[in-house]
């Protein structure tokens, strides 16, 4: 049996003027969502304990932690390292003594024999953080638009990094709603969905271009749109795939494991979504814009 043909072309501009709102909206949260909630002690400064005990703290006890620290007003993010007796926590601020009795007393409850460690990561440190970040982002765009330049067309190469940044920035977005800290778990998150979008958005590009060579009378719009209905089953499977793993990190990582597995969760759909309702249609209305002039 014939599958029928999705018009996605035909469903461009609405979708296209959704996607621009949407980009508008994580943009603008991004810049004035409050600093001291939006970037965690990575990026700006703060104190990071190192404890380590003689035992592997079950997943319920790290929770216990957690909570026992909320209640007396400490935020905190926590997480299981080496063989689960060593935890990492993460506060903003320098420890004062009050401070860190208040943690000692939470960790003695789990266990009395423990040691731990304490670094304090200042201000340049986090401005020098916040700065490579930015770089590796920008330069993986780069790298995806030379990239893709070389293998196809400029066009196309722009189109996927409109795409990209579609991504990026409403994933952000929501991530930033939800009231979760941007850290450096959270930019290896992101670089990954860089890569994954445009990874998606190379297999319909491939598509495209080897059907337009054997097809050389056929309408342009007609040909992008067999392309994506062509690689429709292929993307669903790989998102899900991808989803399947950034959900299980999700529910049992905890921490900054399930920050990174929050963005992926998103960024799969919002990736997906992107490379059949945004760059493809950016390099139709671009095509035919050209065609006109």
């Amino acid at each position: 049996m014939k599958i029928p043909q999705i018009d996605f072309i035909g469903r461009r501009k609405p979708c296209l003027i959704v996607s621009g709102l949407l980009m508008v909206i994580g943009l603008v949260v991004f810049l004035f969502f409050p600093a001291s909630a939006k970037y965690g002690l990575d990026f700006s400064g703060g104190t990071m304990l190192d404890v380590k005990f003689e035992r592997p703290i079950a997943v319920k006890e790290l929770e216990d932690i957690r909570k026992g620290l909320e209640k007396n007003g400490i935020k905190a993010s926590i997480q299981q390292i080496g063989k689960g007796n060593e935890i990492i926590i993460k506060t903003k601020g320098t420890q004062d003594e009050k401070t860190s009795g208040v943690i000692k007393k939470i960790l003695e409850e789990k266990e009395k024999n423990f040691s731990w460690s304490s670094t304090y990561v200042g201000p340049s440190v986090s401005k020098n953080l916040k700065s490579s970040a930015l770089k590796s982002i920008l330069l993986g765009w780069i790298c995806m638009l030379i990239y893709i330049a070389f293998r196809f067309e400029f066009r196309w190469a722009v189109a996927s990094i409109i795409a990209i940044i579609h991504d990026v920035l409403i994933t952000l977005g929501i991530y930033l709603l939800t009231g979760r800290e941007f850290n450096t778990p959270t930019v290896a998150a992101f670089l990954t969905l860089i890569g994954f979008s445009t990874n998606d958005t190379i297999v319909v590009f491939d598509r495209i271009r080897e059907n337009l060579k054997l097809t050389r009378k056929e309408d342009y719009g007609v040909v992008i749109n067999n392309s994506i209905n062509q690689t429709l089953t292929r993307t669903i499977i790989t998102s899900l795939t991808v989803l399947f793993t950034a959900g299980a990190l999700y529910l049992f990582g905890g921490g900054e494991v399930a920050d990174f597995a929050f963005v992926m969760t998103f960024g799969v759909f919002i990736g997906t979504y992107s490379s059949i309702f945004v760059a493809s249609p950016i390099i139709y209305e671009w095509h035919i814009r050209s065609k006109v002039k």
